[in-house]
């Protein structure tokens, strides 16, 4: 609810909601690390889904790491070897900074997914 009322008010303000604004910015429940999968306590003290109604989203960008890769993978029904999640991150971090563009949209995504599953 509180995340609505923040969009409605950006909305109405023209003033928007930055990725790192406390409880009601776009990044809250967003994993782009793989921090959060070793220490989840630290990086998330309380349940963003629970609390605040907000799914969580994993980000893939030039900052993945192999868990992300793998959590990104099994949310889209893939299943990785661990020499198919080091090719995916090489293209994903190779094409961050060659098209000077941080996250990878989820059709590129699935592309390089099948790319290195060989589907």
């Amino acid at each position: 609810m509180l995340e609505k009322i923040a969009f409605k008010v950006s909305e109405y303000t023209g003033v928007d909601l930055k990725v790192t604004d406390p409880i009601v910015g776009t990044g809250v429940n967003s994993i782009s690390t793989g921090t959060p999968f070793v220490d989840t306590k630290s990086f998330q003290p309380f349940d963003p889904k629970t609390i605040l109604d907000i799914n969580k989203k994993i980000l893939v960008t030039q900052l993945a790491s192999a868990r992300v890769i793998k959590e990104a993978g099994d949310i889209l029904g893939y299943s990785f070897t661990d020499d198919q999640i080091k090719e995916a991150l090489e293209i994903i971090k190779h094409r961050a900074y060659e098209l000077n563009r941080a996250i990878t949209p989820k059709k590129e995504l699935i592309e390089i997914f099948d790319k290195v599953t060989g589907k």
